[in-house]
This record gives C-alpha cells, structure tokens and sequence, in this order.
C-alpha cells in the first residue's frame, strides 16, 4: 500500500461531518496479539513480516535513515507545520512521546535493525479521538507496511478507550484510501480546496 503519513491532528474532532461511520474490524490472530509494551510480529496483506514496538531513545540514526528515505510530500503531511530541512528537529519530535496521550510505533523487517515504517498516535482535547501519522520507507511501499501499521494502532487506540482515529491524506495518494475505505474508513473532502482528504473511522 502506498500510504503517505497522516499529519496535522491538531483540531480534527471538529473537522468532521455527522455521518455514521462503519466501525472497524481490526482483530488479528494470536501471533499478533501486542505484548505488554505493545510490541508486536505483524504480517501485512502481502504475506511480508513487520515488527513493532515504541520508539526508544536509541533509535535517533535509524530515524534519521527514514526521514532521509521517505519522500518530501510523505515529511510534509507527518510535520505540517514545519520546514523539511528541520531534520534534527523533526527527530527529536519523533524519540519524545509520552507513551501516555502519545505514542510512536516503529517497524522493523524481522533481522535488520532499519526502520521501514512509522506510525505516530496523537490524542486530541476531546479525549475521544486519537489522530494518526503514518510513514513508510520508499523502498518498501506497495508492500502492506502502513496498513498493517495503521491497524495496530487502531488496536492500541481502541484498548486505550478511544472511540474514533483520524488522518490526513493527499487525495492523490490513491492506493492508500483505497485500501482506508476497504478497512471501512469513511473519507471526506476537506474545504479549502488543497485536495486534502480526512480519513476517520470507529473504533
């Protein structure tokens, strides 16, 4: 899946319509199950093997590899507010989470210390909705990464009493809210005419 990161949650309990929206299916089988720390071994829809756990201190090169790795558009939409050269800045973002009202997920192939995909989780005001930031290594897109990704997160955030998760999207990022509206995503044009699309959805 070609799945550019979500980005700008500040505010998006406001920025949606009153539509109901399907609630998603997100169980896994038991070999997926998150450990205590929400680590977990993930396989995407395309048979490829994905571990994750919350970010470490220790994981500053390895996030530096990513960003130098990802598209601009993909650094964009995970730092909206924020100029791409800002890359040391952009890492720090990145290792200081709360594991509380945030949460940064990291993936692994299994064997390789390389991060391939991203996924940060953002509680909003309302304390009912969690916004959700999704990175993937462009060598390794197409493969089912950020679904997988996406979904566990979705886990996390409906174990933790959250009832909604949301994202921003590019409306040209097509195979990404394809795959959003399979997983029963409900997509919105956002106004303002950027072609932004907001993906939400029960949890």
């Amino acid at each position: 899946m070609a799945m550019a990161g979500g980005g700008g949650t500040i505010g998006l309990s406001k920025a949606t319509g009153t539509a109901a929206m399907t609630r998603l299916n997100i169980e896994c089988p038991r070999e997926c199950l998150p450990l205590q720390d929400w680590s977990a071994s993930l396989t995407t829809r395309s048979g490829h093997s994905l571990r994750v756990r919350p970010v470490r201190s220790d994981d500053r090169n390895q996030l530096k590899q990513l960003l130098q790795h990802v598209s601009l558009e993909d650094r964009r939409f995970r730092f909206p507010a924020e100029a791409p050269a800002r890359l040391a800045d952009q890492i720090e973002r990145m290792i200081l989470v709360d594991h509380v009202a945030t949460e940064h997920f990291v993936g692994f192939r299994p064997g390789s210390d390389r991060i391939v995909a991203s996924s940060l989780f953002t509680a909003e005001a309302d304390g009912q909705t969690g916004g959700v930031a999704i990175m993937v290594d462009r060598w390794h897109k197409e493969q089912g990464f950020g679904w997988a990704l996406l979904a566990h997160v979705a886990r996390f955030a409906r174990s933790h009493g959250y009832k909604r998760i949301v994202l921003i999207e590019s409306g040209h990022n097509e195979g990404a809210l394809r795959v959003e509206e399979d997983m029963a995503f409900k997509l919105t044009s956002m106004p303002g005419g950027k072609d932004l699309v907001l993906v939400e959805a029960e949890l």
